[in-house]
């Protein structure tokens, strides 16, 4: 695509981070459990125009979208099947 790898590596991070989201966590301190991390990440593609930042960002992020997709599709189906 002729672009900066960063602007695909940005919204991979990203996209990543938001896929774990708050479930998982790290605790920093080994024996004090009260001090937990979650991946929240921030990110940010800045760059000229046309230097084909959408373009890099909706493929970095069209993986997490289908499996978007296909989880309402799935929960669609159920309620239907429950009414």
């Amino acid at each position: 695509m002729q672009s900066p790898t960063e602007f695909l590596a940005v919204p991979l991070m990203i996209s990543a981070a938001a896929a774990l989201g708050n479930q998982w966590a790290i605790v920093p301190k080994r024996k004090d459990h009260s001090w937990t991390v979650s991946p929240v990440l921030w990110g940010a593609i800045i760059g000229r125009p046309g230097t084909k930042k959408s373009l890099c960002l909706s493929r970095a992020i069209k993986p997490i979208l289908e499996i978007e997709k296909q989880l309402s599709d799935e929960h669609m189906k159920h309620l239907v099947q429950q009414a």
